[in-house]
């Protein structure tokens, strides 16, 4: 239950940020490992001491500049209590009559742990969706995009040296481009593979082709081979691609994959 709630709480975290903020905001994050290569949609849109700076950059979607043309939106919903503990969530009936209610929405996301959905919506459909009873709240859905950038070192080796860490035992879930599993320094180590977005191998794969998600997975759980041993090189790896090739994607695509995280079984999630 405690990991439940950890994933569920950064769920919760993300979907609030997305729906409340229209500020910029500017992460730290790291290079590619040496040697790298390079929630269901209904509707799908179309480590080692080498590492260095990066940065993730939001801002509102191109489209929401279209004054009349569908834009793409979160939609924060209001879910009723469970009637009893462990009760099914009642979240799949709020969605459905959302869509009922204003049939011209676009439905991109049906969240499954999430109290949220997402779409493409005009601005008279957004009005309709915010008078919803059901509804707390409609904003933009803001793309998003990781870069690769020289900067400080992580220095994961060192790390390692001065607390002893194993990472036995543990299952980490790095939420990012996807992981090259094949790399000599992970190979093993991933164990669970999810896709959102665009998906070359399919949704049950999630490859690299940017690299900065590998560089994170190497960072966290490298063996050493090519690059600088990871600061907790025991641990399991679950690669949730949310970003393509370019590195971009959206808010709505980063919540799905917390979201596919949070409605894993719990012997299966992160811990």
């Amino acid at each position: 239950m405690a990991n439940a709630r950890w994933v569920l709480m950064w769920v919760a975290v993300v979907a609030q940020w997305a729906c409340a903020t229209d500020a910029s905001v500017r992460l730290s994050a790291p290079v590619r490992l040496a040697g790298a290569v390079g929630a269901v949609p209904v509707a799908s849109r179309g480590a080692s001491g080498l590492a260095a700076a990066g940065e993730v950059q939001v801002g509102v979607a191109a489209a929401a500049n279209l004054a009349d043309a569908p834009a793409p939106v979160l939609v924060a919903l209001q879910v009723p209590a469970e009637d009893a503990p462990g009760a099914p969530s009642r979240l799949d009936e709020v969605q459905r009559a959302v869509a009922l209610a204003v049939p011209d929405f676009q439905i991109g996301f049906r969240y499954q742990r999430v109290p949220a959905m997402s779409g493409w919506a005009t601005p008279k459909v957004r009005q309709q969706l915010a008078a919803l009873p059901q509804v707390v709240g409609v904003t933009p859905d803001r793309d998003v995009s990781v870069s690769l950038a020289p900067g400080q070192l992580v220095q994961a080796s060192q790390v390692k040296q001065a607390t002893g860490w194993s990472g036995k035992g543990v299952r980490v879930a790095v939420v990012d481009s996807g992981i090259d599993s094949q790399h000599p320094d992970l190979v093993g180590r991933v164990v669970a593979q999810h896709c959102v977005g665009t998906c070359p191998a399919g949704p049950g794969l999630a490859p690299d082709e940017e690299g900065h998600g590998t560089h994170i997975a190497g960072i966290i759980a490298g063996q050493g081979k090519l690059a600088p041993v990871g600061i907790a090189p025991g641990s399991e790896l679950m690669a949730v691609r949310v970003f393509g090739k370019t590195g971009k994607g959206s808010m709505s695509q980063v919540i799905a994959g917390l979201d596919w995280l949070a409605a894993l079984p719990p012997a299966a999630r992160p811990k």
